[in-house]
């Protein structure tokens, strides 16, 4: 009998050792909670993640440009193998990784996605990548995300022919758009000169996108710090001088992207880098000063473009 009172007695200890343990581990489980509830909270607030301020100087600019590009592999949550970047995932980004360059790195990313509008294309070079496209739209028909039918309708016939279009063809090449072409061909400029200078293209880009029944501009420039009207997304133009030009286009990841004549659209600069500010992008590809090489010195202008199905844009 007194063997039982004793199991009994060492029953009932071990139940309050239990209970009071599973007890413990629940208020330290709590406070854990609390403590990383409110550190978290003194880091947005400390950083301000959260702020509308669009209020950014050049120097501001310059320095997150060099935060964001140098930072973007260790600091930015992608979605996919485009690394796409998001605002359904910055929070991620900010509680999974917030080490000093991480926090500074997040700061600047809401800063430049605030100057976004909602209206700016995925990056998707997928979309691009097919031989009629590819082979026959440049960087100017990319900026205005316009894949033109009968460019397209005009490549096919020509590919149809040769390699059943499984393949990009050189003919393709002389159908890119140029700035000015559109203008000229409805008759609203008088002639087309290959004049590479940045008011020449600004013209050019200007004029091509005029709505002749109102009169009015549906392209406008901007300046990088500004954000677009609703339903508009930003691009830029450069220049190699008395060469060529270069157009970018702003997506919404934040960075911008670019096509190079018929060739894949990227959107990495020429030291492969992303690129969120064109104007303080590597635009030098001619590392080895080649005589046929390309390096746009000049940057023009960013412009405000209407997406698509908002107002028509004109290339050809």
């Amino acid at each position: 009998m007194i063997y039982i009172f004793y199991i009994l007695i060492i029953l009932v200890i071990t139940y309050i050792m239990v209970k009071h343990t599973k007890i413990n581990m629940r208020n330290l489980k709590n406070n854990k909670n609390k403590k990383y509830i409110k550190k978290t909270k003194k880091f947005l607030e400390k950083f301000n993640i959260y702020n509308n301020n669009l209020n950014l100087d050049d120097t501001q600019i310059k320095e997150c440009n060099k935060i964001l590009v140098d930072n973007e592999n260790d600091c930015n949550c992608f979605i996919d193998n485009n690394k796409e970047f998001t605002e359904d995932n910055i929070k991620k980004c900010i509680l999974n990784k917030n080490t000093k360059k991480c926090i500074k790195y997040n700061k600047c990313k809401k800063q430049f996605t605030n100057l976004l509008t909602g209206a700016e294309p995925k990056y998707n070079p997928d979309e691009w990548a097919s031989p009629i496209i590819e082979g026959s739209h440049n960087c100017y028909a990319y900026f205005l995300n316009d894949k033109i039918p009968q460019v397209k309708n005009k490549c096919r016939k020509l590919c149809l022919e040769k390699n059943n279009c499984k393949e990009k063809i050189k003919e393709c090449r002389g159908l890119k758009p140029q700035p000015g072409n559109y203008a000229f061909n409805i008759g609203r400029a008088p002639e087309i000169k290959r004049e590479y200078s940045c008011p020449k293209i600004i013209d050019k880009v200007l004029l091509d996108n005029i709505d002749y029944t109102t009169g009015k501009n549906v392209i406008h420039k901007t300046n990088f710090e500004t954000k677009c009207p609703p339903n508009h997304y930003k691009g830029a133009v450069v220049v190699h001088p008395d060469k060529t030009y270069h157009f970018y286009r702003q997506d919404s990841n934040g960075r911008f992207s670019h096509k190079q004549g018929t060739l894949r659209v990227e959107n990495k600069d020429a030291s492969s880098k992303p690129i969120y500010a064109p104007h303080l992008s590597d635009r030098n590809y001619n590392k080895d000063n080649k005589i046929d090489g390309i390096n746009y010195t000049d940057f023009c202008t960013y412009f405000c473009i209407p997406k698509n199905g908002f107002l028509d844009t004109n290339a050809v």
